[in-house]
């Protein structure tokens, strides 16, 4: 393995999360410890309710662990301001959701380009970043469409490519296909497996779906 490849880009060391529901404390993860390096991918399976999202989002720093700690890229997460995790999460993360969270009032171009947009490059050059990454997936049709005018799967795609257009190291994703048919789902987890690769980014995957988490380097189970 190369000494790129080779890269530990997110590392998460005896992760506990707890709840307080009313006068009763839910243990919604204990003691979890996951890695990966730069091109590998991670499956996150369990029942509903069993902290897949949360462990999702304690690694995207989005909510905090009671126990343990998460680098991204060797640095600490934990400790950072908001400021700095807003950064974080700007530079070095790309999120994808069950839902696609696309804007309305914009095209596909423009949904996509949004996180360059963010970063302050120009709005033509954003735009050309995100023309290139969409006709990669095969959207060179759907350029100026507005969300409502696509297609469920169409939709994810652009999420897709919107997470991935800022060239992130690590990719994480809540149930990308949860909200499509069988054919559509397939074709969608596959895209995402495909991107990530080429990007050599780290992927973790939140799914229901055991035949699309075997598609991934690494299972971990909840419960």
């Amino acid at each position: 393995m190369s000494e790129l490849l080779s890269k530990k880009i997110i590392e998460a060391n005896n992760l506990g999360k707890r709840f307080t529901v009313g006068q009763n404390e839910v243990i919604a993860l204990e003691n979890v410890n996951i890695f990966l390096h730069l091109g590998e991918s991670m499956a996150v399976v369990g029942p509903s309710g069993s902290g897949k999202s949360t462990l999702l989002h304690i690694l995207g720093g989005l909510d905090f662990p009671n126990l343990g700690q998460v680098f991204i890229d060797g640095r600490l997460i934990n400790d950072q301001s908001d400021v700095e995790r807003t950064i974080t999460r700007n530079k070095k993360i790309g999120f994808i959701y069950q839902f696609h969270h696309l804007l309305p009032e914009f095209t596909a171009v423009e949904n996509v380009a949004m996180p360059l947009i963010i970063r302050r490059l120009g709005y033509k050059k954003a735009c050309q970043k995100a023309t290139t990454i969409l006709k990669q997936i095969g959207l060179q049709d759907r350029l100026s469409h507005f969300p409502s005018m696509l297609s469920g799967g169409e939709k994810q795609r652009v999420a897709i490519a919107r997470a991935l257009v800022t060239n992130p190291c690590l990719v994480l994703a809540d149930e990308p296909t949860g909200n499509l048919d069988t054919d559509n789902a397939a074709d969608v987890f596959g895209l995402l497996m495909e991107r990530v690769k080429i990007s050599n980014a780290a992927l973790v995957v939140v799914t229901h779906d055991l035949k699309l988490a075997k598609k991934c380097d690494k299972i971990i189970s909840l419960d």
